[in-house]
């Protein structure tokens, strides 16, 4: 926030119970309450099936140097998705292992030796996984 500027919260309605500590000045500085149309969106999401559907699948886990600079990287093989839902998965990957991700074709490319994190991420979602 500026330095001297104020919030005016005089002509936005009080506090209901269900909402936060923070919602209040957030109303102010322009953003709504979307958590119930976050919900819808993502239920709509998976009636559409535009979310990868993992469970069921069995994938292969490899680790690779050759042909990287010596840099060693984790490759998830077998996964049978289309390309978005593939760049999808690897941008969740990314997110939950802390690592950097590209999609190569069919495979799923992770900086990094992670087999044993990827591999437990995976079986959470319904994901047999091979070494």
């Amino acid at each position: 926030m500026a330095k001297g500027k104020k919030l005016d919260l005089s002509s936005h309605e009080p506090l209901r119970d269900d909402q936060g500590p923070f919602a209040q000045a957030a109303l102010s500085l322009g953003f709504s309450p979307t958590a119930p149309e976050r919900e819808d969106r993502l239920a709509e999401e998976v009636k559409d099936g535009s979310k990868p559907c993992l469970s069921g699948q069995t994938v292969g886990l490899r680790i690779e140097r050759k042909g990287r600079k010596g840099k060693t990287v984790t490759v998830v093989d077998g996964l049978k998705l289309k390309e978005d839902d593939l760049n999808r998965l690897a941008k969740e990957l990314r997110k939950a292992i802390g690592c950097g991700s590209s999609v190569e074709g069919p495979s799923v490319v992770l900086q990094g030796d992670n087999r044993e994190r990827i591999g437990s991420w995976l079986r959470s979602k319904g994901v047999r996984v091979n070494f």
